[in-house]
């Protein structure tokens, strides 16, 4: 997912909020996925690495993000907090929760915002293999 985001948006008060909801199928032995999220050309949120174990079905990812301007044009902090449900979460029920959500703030990005700045949303793999895939459903941006 990539947005640009208009010159200044943020101004020195406004927040961004950002709802990805997809799924992921991790079925090769021993691989991590990683989600991150660039803000410019600062990455905003990294996961550490989500290493479910092998399974042919499909398992829930949601990823929640706040990027809010810091009382300046040029300083900007953040939250954000991914979440992957077991197997066969992606059928609207519940399942009993092994995995634990990975939270990360950073408090100190300092993107000029009076300028156009890309907001990305990546996957990667870590080790590539045609039984790895991450989908991203739909992704939501509102400003705040």
């Amino acid at each position: 997912y990539t947005y640009t985001v208009p010159a200044n948006t943020l101004s020195t008060n406004k927040m961004l909020r950002l709802a990805l909801i997809g799924d992921m199928l991790s079925n090769n032995t021993n691989d991590t996925l990683t989600v991150r999220v660039k803000f410019g050309a600062t990455t905003i949120y990294s996961n550490n690495g989500v290493a479910p174990l092998n399974n042919a079905a499909r398992r829930a990812l949601v990823l929640k993000l706040a990027l809010s301007a810091n009382n300046a044009t040029n300083a900007q902090v953040s939250e954000g907090v991914l979440y992957v449900g077991n197997v066969d979460t992606v059928g609207g029920v519940a399942n009993t929760w092994n995995l634990h959500p990975q939270l990360a703030v950073h408090n100190a990005i300092a993107i000029d915002t009076t300028a156009d700045a890309t907001l990305a949303v990546t996957y990667q793999w870590g080790v590539a293999s045609v039984n790895n895939s991450a989908k991203a459903f739909t992704v939501q941006l509102e400003l705040i």
